[in-house]
């Protein structure tokens, strides 16, 4: 799932900015050279539980009859170039785009992606304590960067509550099978 976004995340960077070629996008660990002038760093940093607007707190949501556990993945979206100016012009149009850009657009969805439900997109605000604590860890000297969270549905679960005649037919023997255990039900 993680490399399809991030596969669709280049291929919007791509598509929408008229300063990089997909040969100019990187997916590993930032770093401060890259091989290639102007480059993206687009990095998965973290994944925690998500969810969308429409779902509660439990970051579960319907779908067609079933239920998808909803996933928040956090990249880092860093840029490299000649000059600092340089750097903050790409790292604007890169802002500009995801800031117009409130869903994954359906024609840059990858086959593994394709058939699901909408997955927002947010430029996320982070304090700058979180800033220089990421990029601490990272052991990479502070930069600007985009924080872009994209919402992901991951899986599809089962729905919660049966009809009867689900209940009925899971219980039912079928011809020729012993009888089940009989459930005894405590208070």
């Amino acid at each position: 799932m993680i490399p399809a976004v991030a596969q669709t995340l280049a291929e919007v960077l791509t598509s929408r900015t008229s300063l990089i070629s997909k040969e100019q996008i990187y997916f590993n660990h930032p770093q401060v050279n890259q091989d290639a002038c102007p480059a993206v760093s687009l990095y998965c940093y973290h994944i925690q539980p998500g969810g969308r607007e429409s779902a509660a707190q439990s970051s579960l949501a319907e779908f067609e009859g079933g239920l998808y556990q909803w996933l928040d993945l956090l990249f880092l979206i860093s840029v490299s170039d000649f000059t600092a100016l340089g750097e903050q012009r790409l790292l604007s149009e890169i802002l500009l785009l995801f800031l117009d850009c409130p869903y994954l657009p359906e024609e840059a969805l990858t086959s593994q992606l394709r058939g699901r439900a909408s997955m927002p997109i947010q430029v996320s605000t982070k304090s700058v304590l979180d800033a220089i604590t990421l990029w601490k860890a990272l052991g990479v000297p502070l930069r600007p960067a985009v924080h872009l969270t994209v919402t992901v549905p991951l899986g599809q679960r089962s729905p919660i509550s049966y009809s009867a005649s689900q209940a009925i037919a899971e219980v039912t023997p079928r011809p020729g099978s012993p009888l089940p255990e009989p459930l005894i039900l405590v208070p």
